[in-house]
């Protein structure tokens, strides 16, 4: 199940980030983007525990897909599509045009997972990250 996070998911959630993320935010930092305007952070659950988790950014009508991480004993179960489509629901509910992101070009199966959610490369950072260049990908949302 896809919940919106609140306060008692922040150590999850940077447990996931350091294990996953190679621009890893810390703790600190998710439990201050629960005061910030337009971060919204969202988790799928299953039988208590964080499964995964995804952030957006959301500025007029712009939002920026910050991070998504599932544990790996939950990946290829539809974790990471659900909380996509959840974030996405969400940032056209706030009247966002488009969605963009950043993803190590490395990352094959990110990619891959993006690609099949509408996400076209659009820019590309090279030497970006310590293992690869970074690709701009971005999905519009008033076509669906």
């Amino acid at each position: 199940m896809v919940r919106f996070a609140d306060l008692k998911d922040a150590g999850s959630i940077a447990e996931m980030e350091k294990q996953y993320i190679e621009c890893a935010w810390t703790k600190e930092m998710i439990e201050n983007s629960f005061s910030e305007r337009g971060y919204k952070f969202f988790v799928f659950e299953s039988d208590g525990e964080v499964a995964g988790y995804c952030g957006v950014k959301t500025v007029f009508s712009e939002a920026e897909f910050l991070n998504i991480a599932t544990r790996a004993s939950f990946r290829s179960k539809g974790v990471a599509t659900a909380l996509l489509n959840a974030a996405h629901e969400y940032c056209k509910s706030e009247n966002c045009r488009f969605i963009e992101l950043e993803v190590n070009s490395e990352n094959a199966a990110a990619i891959s997972l993006y690609e099949k959610s509408g996400y076209k490369t659009v820019r590309v950072r090279k030497n970006y990250y310590k293992s690869g260049d970074a690709l701009i990908m971005q999905k519009s949302l008033c076509q669906e």
